[in-house]
């Protein structure tokens, strides 16, 4: 994908990333969990959860990426997440045979570490076409400003 995006490849990304959000809606549903869009990173935190993943993703192996994701290929909707330390990027294909984290990691918040019974606040924060998720715990959801 070059610097500069044609009308057509602007377009495929909007509509990969409205894609994405009700994908991510549904997800959060099928796992008991509220779920939430934030279109702006206004929080310091989720402006460096950001920082973070486009830092990883121009860090020479600081990324998984999936083989239907990256340069020359069709723009399509993109799920990013941090597991341990690395950043894991994958197609919508990809994300349907992603492992489960487990019971703990699915239910401790990425904001706080604490691990909560009631599960969690799933958040995404569009990055372009690639949308980032995460999970946070209902204290750090409101002092996000993200609400289910």
């Amino acid at each position: 994908m070059s610097a500069t995006m044609t009308n057509g490849e602007r377009v495929a990304a909007r509509v990969a990333a409205a894609d994405q959000q009700h994908l991510m809606v549904k997800v959060a549903a099928s796992l008991g969990s509220q779920a939430s869009m934030t279109t702006t990173a206004a929080h310091p935190w989720l402006a460096g959860l950001g920082e973070r993943m486009l830092t990883l993703l121009t860090t020479r192996g600081g990324a998984r990426v999936c083989p239907h994701v990256g340069p020359g290929l069709p723009i399509g909707p993109m799920h990013a997440e941090f597991v341990g330390n690395a950043a894991v990027i994958t197609c919508r294909g990809c994300l349907a045979f992603r492992p489960p984290l487990g019971p703990v990691d699915d239910r401790t918040c990425d904001r706080c570490s604490v691990y909560t019974r009631r599960g969690l606040v799933m958040g995404v924060l569009p990055i372009g076409p690639m949308l980032l998720s995460f999970g946070v715990c209902g204290r750090c959801a409101g002092e996000l400003g993200v609400a289910p």
